[in-house]
């Protein structure tokens, strides 16, 4: 489903589009990835908590992204909050800068490659 006026057509460039999914992939890799490294952990006498919680926030990231495909811009606010709280674990786990210094520059890329063509912008026709 697209929204747009009559006399602009909703568009997405093609490196609007190419940035969203590699957020897809990148995050349901890491997701599955980080699902895979529970027994590990829990071999080592880690508890696995912070790992399950950013594995299914990567998820979410990536459920967010595929929103914005459609049009949706809850998919824009799904990847804001699973950042924030992927941020809020990586601390409470103990892995601060590195993760949000990404966070912020992956957040800043996506909405950024959103505002473009900047006579029709992707983010006005996001419903």
């Amino acid at each position: 489903m697209q929204t747009s006026s009559p006399e602009q057509p909703a568009v997405r460039t093609k490196t609007t589009t190419i940035w969203l999914w590699i957020v897809i992939i990148l995050n349901v890799i890491v997701g599955l990835l980080s699902f895979t490294q529970i027994g590990t952990l829990a071999d080592l006498g880690i508890s696995p908590f912070f790992l399950i919680v950013s594995a299914l926030l990567s998820l979410g990231a990536a459920v967010g992204a595929y929103m914005i495909l459609q049009w949706k811009k809850m998919g824009f606010y799904i990847i804001v909050g699973c950042i924030v709280l992927n941020v809020l674990v990586s601390i409470l786990g103990g892995s601060g800068l590195t993760s949000i210094a990404g966070a912020v520059i992956g957040l800043g890329i996506l909405y950024y490659v959103l505002q473009y063509p900047k006579d029709n912008k992707a983010w006005n026709h996001l419903a």
